[in-house]
């Protein structure tokens, strides 16, 4: 692989050869397989806590009780339910860390790609 793009072999996700699939179709594969921890968090600046945790589960075409049910269960998990009114740029960063994680679990993926994901936290609860 040469600057992200296959040269050769086959990428499989479920038994799929996602290289052999058009974009629309991988996203949804990526959606569905795979949760992403972003060093730098990429939760939106205009969206609750909440909200931030549900945007995987919209693409997924989850109903709206539902993916607030799903996020508000994913910050209590990762401790934060007393945020779900907040905004991204009111916690810490480890607490942004975690919403970011609760976010890369909204789907229940069976493979999730963290870069630093616990770079914010203090040593103890790493």
């Amino acid at each position: 692989m040469k600057a992200g793009v296959s040269r050769s072999g086959r990428v499989l996700i479920d038994g799929r050869n996602v290289t052999a699939l058009d974009d629309i179709t991988r996203s949804s594969l990526r959606n569905k397989y795979i949760g992403f921890v972003f060093q730098s968090y990429n939760l939106l600046p205009g969206l609750t806590a909440p909200d931030n945790v549900a945007l995987p589960m919209k693409y997924a075409g989850i109903g709206a009780k539902m993916k607030r049910q799903r996020a508000m269960e994913l910050l209590k998990m990762v401790g934060l339910e007393h945020r779900a009114n907040h905004y991204p740029s009111e916690p810490s960063g480890g607490e942004e860390q975690r919403v970011a994680i609760a976010r890369a679990l909204a789907n229940n993926p069976k493979v999730i790609l963290a870069d630093e994901p616990t770079g914010n936290r203090a040593s103890p609860a790493r």
